[in-house]
């Protein structure tokens, strides 16, 4: 059921930031329904509210949120299966974990951060958004004791802001099943760092590569397998 957007949120910023939405979806041939973009102006009016204290993400422009967070975080889910098992590492907001759980609840999302400020925002983004099966963990993905907690029980471990792709394969290892996927989430120059991995035991499987609505920028789905 679709919700309907409470009064008090009716505002310009918000209304520039759903028209950026669906316009963006549009471009990129992606199909959001009515209750996708309900949650998504929730979970956008939630964000504005924390940053404007906390300072959450450095984007505050509401179509650029659309774009750089929202749209580009719904890219992966043409890679991924119902049902599967998804940790987001770094997750920081809840990009691209949180969005890919609205679009598919089918999906066993957890969320890993290392900031426990982000961590409160996303309980409450959670509860709001009545998420009540997407797991927040505070932790860092090298933390023995996360490793020992979280298991070697996902199909899929995915990353926006995790920094070099070598950093992010080493640390999604611990947490991959057999036959699992690492997926990096990556702009423009990500040749230059897929060259630069040496003595991983990761094979490049798939590489999608798109453009951002409004010229936002470049972005690039790296798909790693296990060899």
């Amino acid at each position: 059921m679709a919700q309907r957007l409470p009064l008090r949120f009716r505002d310009r910023q918000l209304e520039e930031f759903s028209k950026a939405l669906k316009e963006g979806a549009e471009a990129l041939g992606l199909e959001l329904c009515e209750e996708h973009v309900g949650y998504f102006c929730l979970y956008f009016s939630e964000l504005r509210r924390w940053n404007r204290r906390r300072d959450l993400t450095a984007l505050k422009d509401p179509k650029e949120v659309a774009i750089k967070h929202f749209l580009d975080s719904i890219s992966p889910l043409r890679l991924l299966i119902p049902g599967e098992k998804v940790l987001d590492i770094g997750t920081g907001a809840g990009f691209p974990g949180v969005v890919l759980k609205i679009c598919e609840r089918s999906l066993g999302v957890t969320l890993l951060e290392a900031s426990f400020r982000r961590v409160v925002f996303l309980r409450q983004v959670r509860r709001i958004l009545g998420l009540k099966d997407l797991e927040i963990v505070h932790g860092r993905a090298e933390d023995r004791e996360i490793v020992k907690v979280l298991g070697r029980g996902f199909d899929v471990v995915i990353s926006r802001a995790l920094g070099p792709l070598g950093v992010f394969l080493a640390l999604s290892g611990p947490y991959l099943r057999e036959h699992a996927r690492a997926i990096a989430m990556k702009g423009p120059r990500w040749r230059e760092e897929v060259e630069g991995l040496g003595g991983v035991p990761f094979r490049l499987q798939q590489v999608l590569e798109f453009e951002l609505p409004f010229s936002m920028g470049r972005r690039a789905l790296l798909v790693f397998s296990r060899t």
